[in-house]
């Protein structure tokens, strides 16, 4: 029994308890620290210049990695856009990491009235760079018509199809009766304050 004892009072001398070390907060956020908190980010898309067009994205950080979103354009061809939504970045830090947003879509053409809005989703990753963010994602918007627009539409050259899936607004367009689904992909760069 005494030799148990002595054994047991050995073992628990020789091996103290250890807890593992813990990470440092400064560690946690070196990213934070580096480049600093991020409000908001004024986004070029240059994608848009495809069908002559510009487009401006402003990103107001809320907290935790969350923030709200708006983006209009238009362009040469006399399209007009906007999207509003919110974006949630996984890393909880304002442009940086994963992320997913919600939006709300809209494009028209006033000229010939032709007018679709509808929600939508998109996935992405984003870098926060000194000064200058990057975002590249994919998406899908689902466009419902507000009007079809008149007969003599006209846009890059052809007049509007009515089709389930169509790859660029104006070109395709929402049947009166069912949605459309368009994939959307966002290549976005811009300062960040």
């Amino acid at each position: 029994m005494h030799v148990l004892l002595a054994l047991a009072i050995s073992l628990t001398a020789q091996a103290p308890a250890t807890t593992p070390p813990e990470v440092p907060e400064a560690t946690r956020t070196k990213l934070k620290d580096e480049l600093g908190e991020s409000r908001f980010a004024l986004n070029f898309t240059p994608l848009t210049l495809i069908a002559a067009s510009l487009w401006i994205e402003g990103d107001l950080h809320l907290a935790k990695g969350v923030s709200v979103f708006a983006n209009v354009g238009g362009g040469a061809l006399r399209q007009f856009g906007w999207d509003v939504g919110a974006r949630y970045y996984s890393s909880g830090s304002h442009l940086v990491g994963f992320y997913i947003d919600l939006r709300y879509s809209g494009f028209g053409l006033p000229e010939f009235g032709l007018w679709m809005h509808g929600p939508g989703v998109q996935l992405g990753y984003s870098w926060k760079l000194k000064g200058v963010a990057l975002a590249l994602g994919a998406g899908l918007t689902t466009f419902f018509e507000l009007n079809a627009g008149r007969s003599n539409t006209i846009f890059l050259g052809v007049p509007p199809i009515e089709s389930d899936l169509f790859i660029l607004a104006g070109v395709g367009r929402p049947g009166r009766d069912h949605p459309s689904v368009m994939p959307a992909i966002r290549f976005a760069i811009g300062p960040w304050f």
